[in-house]
C-alpha cells in the first residue's frame, strides 16, 4: 500500500512506467532528482494536487505505450562473434609505478575542489539557474545556499572520523575478444575475468578493446579503485532530521554522494600522473567534469558496462570491504552509498559508449 517513487542515474521515465510501473500494485512515479522526488511527495499529500499528479502519470504511460516501437526478438546464440576492432592497439604502452595494492586517505579540501557544482547546488539541493554566476553575482539564494553548505562541511570536518579513502591497484591486463582478463602480477596466471558486451551498431566497440589481446607479446595493464567517504553518514544525517534540521541533513547525504564522486575524480587523476600521462598544463574543472582528458573510468551499471554484478569479480581483486570498510550487498551496490567504483584504462581513444538492447541481450545470454 505504499507509493514508490524511483529515479537515478541508470532509470528512465520510460522504464519506469512501462517495466515498473505494472509489476507493483501501487504507485510508481519517477523523480528525476531529489528534490523532484520531495515536491511528489507533498504533492501525494494534498488531495487537490495528488488528483492533478496522477492525471499526469497516467498521460505519460499512455504517451509511452503509444509510442513504444514493437520489438522483434533476434535469435541469440551463445557464440562469441569475432569483431574486427575498429581500435589500434597502442605502440608505447604506459607503466604502472608498481603492481601492489594500496589504500590511502585523500587530502578533503583537495577532494572538495573537484566537486561538481551543477551536480551538488542543482541535481541535489534543487537549486534553480546558473549557481556559479549567480554565487560570483552575490545572488541572495545562491549566497545563502552556500553558507549553508560551507556549515556543514564544517560539521563533516570536526568528525575525525569521516574521511575520503580509496583503494586502487594496477593490474596485468589482456583482451581475449571480448572478455578482458586479469593476470597475476607474479605468476602471470590468469586470476579474473570480465565479460563484456559489444555493440552491434555504431564503431562496434567493447571496453576489451582498450588493451591489447593476447596475442600480443606486450603487457598492458588496466587500474581498478574503489572510494568513499564516511563512514557514519547516514546516521549523522538522521540525527540532525531528528532535531528538525531538514536542510543541513539533506545537505549532510548530498555533499557525501558529491564527495565520493569528487574523490573518484581525484584518484583518477592520480592514476593518470602514476601512469605518465599528462592532462592539458590548461585543463579546468569543467574539462575534467566533461573527462576532457586521456583514458576513462568505467562503473558496472552504467551503459558500457551495466552488468552490476561484475561488481563482485572488482570486489574480489580489491577487497574494499576490508581496507576501507565498503560492503557490497546482495544486490551488487555499495554500501556506504557515498562510494565509487570503477575500472580505468589508458588508451588514447577510450571513450564514453552505450551498448545497444541488441548487446545487452546477447551479453546476459552468454553468460547464463
Amino acid at each position: 500500500n505504499i507509493p514508490i517513487l524511483v529515479g537515478g542515474a541508470a532509470l528512465t521515465e520510460k522504464f519506469t512506467y512501462l517495466n515498473i510501473f505494472p509489476s507493483y500494485n501501487n504507485l510508481v512515479i519517477y523523480a528525476k532528482d531529489a528534490m523532484s522526488g520531495l515536491d511528489i511527495v507533498n504533492d501525494l499529500n494534498n488531495v487537490k494536487n495528488k488528483e492533478k499528479l496522477l492525471n499526469n502519470v497516467d498521460k505519460k504511460i499512455e504517451h509511452f505505450k503509444t509510442n513504444l516501437i514493437p520489438h522483434t526478438p533476434k535469435v541469440i546464440t551463445k557464440s562469441r562473434d569475432l569483431v574486427k576492432k575498429s581500435i589500434k592497439e597502442l605502440d608505447t604502452i604506459p607503466q604502472p609505478p608498481d603492481l601492489k595494492i594500496h589504500n590511502i586517505v585523500l587530502p578533503t579540501e583537495e577532494v572538495w575542489a573537484l566537486i561538481n557544482p551543477t551536480m551538488l547546488y542543482n541535481r541535489h539541493l534543487g537549486y534553480r539557474g546558473n549557481f556559479t554566476n549567480d554565487l560570483k553575482n552575490n545572488v541572495g539564494k545562491a549566497v545563502n545556499l552556500f553558507e549553508n553548505v560551507t556549515k556543514v562541511k564544517a560539521i563533516l570536518k570536526d568528525n575525525q572520523s569521516i574521511e575520503s579513502k580509496v583503494v586502487y591497484k594496477f593490474f596485468n591486463s589482456k583482451s581475449d575478444n571480448n572478455d578482458l582478463i586479469i593476470y597475476d602480477s607474479n605468476t602471470k596466471n590468469e586470476i579474473s575475468r570480465f565479460i563484456f558486451g559489444r555493440q552491434t551498431d555504431k564503431d562496434l566497440l567493447c571496453l576489451s578493446d582498450y588493451v591489447h589481446s593476447t596475442s600480443s607479446v606486450k603487457d598492458d595493464y588496466v587500474c581498478m579503485f574503489v572510494c568513499t567517504y564516511g563512514p557514519n553518514i547516514r546516521e549523522l544525517a538522521e540525527k540532525y532530521q531528528q532535531k528538525g534540521e531538514f536542510l543541513t541533513s539533506h545537505i549532510i547525504q548530498s555533499l557525501a554522494l558529491e564527495t565520493a564522486e569528487a574523490s573518484a575524480e581525484y584518484i583518477h587523476k592520480k592514476i593518470r600522473d602514476m601512469w605518465g600521462i599528462n592532462d592539458s598544463f590548461d585543463i579546468t574543472n569543467q574539462d575534467i567534469f566533461k573527462a576532457k582528458y586521456t583514458g576513462k573510468r568505467y562503473s558496472f551499471g552504467y551503459p558500457a558496462c551495466p552488468r552490476l554484478e561484475d561488481q563482485k569479480i572488482l570486489w574480489d581483486l580489491l577487497n574494499p570491504d576490508k581496507h576501507i570498510n565498503v560492503e557490497l550487498t546482495e544486490e551488487y551496490m555499495m554500501d556506504p552509498e557515498g562510494s565509487v567504483s570503477a575500472i580505468v584504462f589508458h588508451h588514447s581513444e577510450a571513450k564514453y559508449f552505450n551498448l545497444d538492447n541488441e548487446a545487452i541481450e546477447k551479453l546476459n545470454f552468454i553468460i547464463k
